[in-house]
């Protein structure tokens, strides 16, 4: 475990505070959300990394995509995302998605 902390304080020395465990974590949870590389290359260039880690727990696939195309096509900043996301837009997607015929 003390080898563990001390790798992770090397980096942060080396590489910066980007480096944090809490990064970290977020980051292997990136990397399992979105597997593919091409689609990681087009998010990138399209919202911050602030946005995406936000969008990463996000548990239900077509859920998080609408959220992460409302941000990238209404320009939604990270704390717009997070109001809109606890707010009126959970009751939004659920008309848009019962209206298309796609519940499960």
């Amino acid at each position: 475990m003390r080898g563990r902390h001390v790798s992770l304080a090397l980096l942060m020395v080396e590489f910066g505070r980007d480096y944090s465990p809490r990064n970290l974590f977020s980051m292997t949870h990136f990397a399992e959300v979105f597997r593919d590389e091409t689609i990681v290359h087009a998010l990138s260039a399209q919202l911050s990394w602030t946005h995406l880690r936000r969008m990463i727990y996000i548990d239900d696939p077509p859920k998080r995509d609408f959220y992460m195309e409302m941000c990238r096509v209404e320009g939604w900043s990270t704390r717009m995302s997070e109001r809109e996301i606890a707010g009126m837009r959970p009751r939004l997607f659920a008309i848009l998605i019962h209206g298309l015929g796609l519940e499960p």
